[in-house]
């Protein structure tokens, strides 16, 4: 999680830097084009644009270094040189817990480099805790490697005692590759090995003993004393305690015994029971019953049926009581109703590729983004007693006998060409603005005085700009005011 959240701020800042120098560049751009009304979309569309490339670009880096170190702990392995091999290995974990790779491109990255670093733990390190570790995470995540299951179910029948972890593994292997008859066989002797009797050990034994291949006598007399322990009757037991037996195990007459008195006559074990009968054949009825009772349930789990079925008397409840059923019942309504939400809960998490979910993370991120920045780019509301804008001068049809005077600046709002003109009447200058519409636009033109001649005009207008008073100018026609 730190890795995730060192990579989101390096790329938000990425994205601000980038974002903000090309904003200065383009949006005075659009601006002249369509107005301060958009503004927010084309900021929205940069600044997410910086955000997908520089994840994009940050995640193709951190891949290539972490790769180039995978490669160069290649080089070092077959040179015989082990620790800097290991070394390498870990500069290139290094990366993919650094702030380069996205979290898109780590899940999809990890598998080559964990892969690489399980082979090359079971290698040379395959006993210490960590590397066994690293393993049983790798297979884990990724239980179709066929090559790293095998050789690591191998190191495994050799210890005594391994981890919850490598437990979890070994039920992800088993699933994954029911298939592939080496690691069935190998899964059969570790779970005999830990004498496990659960679901996923009794598949695996099913599965194994459905081949046409036949076990090795030893594995034969061990699922038969495992199953025997925990008194399992079924067809498929049957035949083991009939092939352990056959083979030299005379303990398991007692699990024949068992099949025979309790698997009823059926299509699917009547060849078997065949079998058994002869196998019991020289022995006394009564011993074959003493034996079968190892495996039937309890007596006093099975009520007879007249019992059951006897009817319990309503009672009557008053409003205002509660009794002891009421709140049982309440009790297992609410059971019920939070054990739904958690599996409709836990069906909407799992439905979703994980892919899937930083995308719809990412597009929902983006939305509350532009939200935010066309709610901040929206002009304050004016009041409704704003001051109105002030009014044009009244238009004087007098004729003027000076014809010239001088433009100063020119606007598209009225606001802006009278802050101009009350800045000029200040200095006490004959400053005022007119209206004038050229190519689908209005422009407020902002002018100083009037002259007789031209060349007045030109040079009142220099004197201004010379002390600072105004940018520049152009001498214009006087029309009155």
């Amino acid at each position: 999680m730190n890795a995730l959240f060192r990579h989101l701020t390096v790329r938000l800042w990425l994205s601000v830097l980038v974002g903000g120098w090309l904003c200065l560049y383009l949006l005075p751009w659009w601006q002249n084009i369509f107005g301060l009304n958009w503004l927010a979309l084309p900021a929205a569309l940069i600044f997410g644009v910086c955000f997908g490339l520089a994840g994009w670009a940050m995640s193709r880096i951190g891949v290539a270094l972490a790769q180039r170190q995978v490669n160069e702990a290649a080089v070092w392995e077959r040179a015989g040189m082990i620790r800097e091999a290991e070394n390498a290995f870990r500069r290139s974990a290094a990366f993919f817990d650094s702030f380069w790779i996205s979290p898109v491109s780590r899940r999809s990255q990890t598998r080559s480099l964990s892969g690489a670093l399980a082979r090359f733990y079971l290698s040379h390190f395959a006993g210490r805790p960590y590397t066994r570790a690293v393993v049983a995470a790798y297979l884990a995540n990724f239980p179709q490697d066929e090559a790293v299951a095998e050789s690591w179910l191998e190191g495994l029948l050799l210890r005594e005692v391994c981890s919850s972890q490598e437990h979890e593994a070994v039920a992800r292997v088993s699933g994954a590759l029911s298939q592939n008859k080496p690691i069935q066989h190998l899964l059969l002797r570790f779970y005999l090995a830990n004498g496990r009797i659960d679901f996923d050990a009794q598949q695996t034994y099913r599965r194994v003993w459905k081949e046409q291949q036949p076990l090795a006598t030893d594995l034969v007399h061990a699922l038969a004393r495992l199953l025997r322990r925990e008194a399992i009757v079924n067809p498929w037991a049957l035949q083991v305690y009939i092939k352990a037996y056959q083979t030299g195990e005379s303990e398991s007459l007692e699990g024949i015994a068992a099949g025979l008195s309790l698997l009823p006559m059926g299509d699917e074990c009547r060849s078997d029971l065949a079998v058994a009968e002869k196998l019991v054949s020289g022995l006394d009825a009564d011993r074959v019953r003493q034996m079968a009772l190892k495996f039937k349930p309890a007596a006093d789990t099975q009520r007879p049926a007249r019992e059951m079925v006897q009817p319990v008397p309503r009672q009557r409840v008053s409003p205002g009581r509660v009794t002891s059923r009421t709140v049982v019942g309440v009790r297992a309504t609410l059971n019920k109703s939070v054990q739904r939400a958690v599996v409709f809960a836990r069906t909407c998490f799992t439905s979703f590729h994980p892919r899937q979910a930083w995308y719809a993370l990412g597009v929902a991120s983006a939305g509350v983004v532009i939200a935010l920045i066309v709610m901040l780019s929206r002009p304050a509301p004016q009041s409704p007693v704003a001051e109105a804008p002030p009014a044009p001068p009244v238009e004087d049809k007098t004729v003027v006998s000076d014809p010239f005077t001088i433009q100063v600046a020119a606007y598209l709002k009225v606001q802006d060409a009278q802050r101009i003109v009350d800045q000029l009447t200040l200095n006490k200058l004959d400053a005022f603005w007119t209206k004038a519409t050229s190519a689908n636009r209005t422009w407020y033109q902002v002018k100083v005085s009037h002259f007789a001649t031209r060349e007045a005009a030109q040079q009142f207008g220099q004197e201004l700009k010379s002390k600072g008073l105004i940018d520049d100018f152009y001498v214009a026609n006087y029309e009155p005011r």
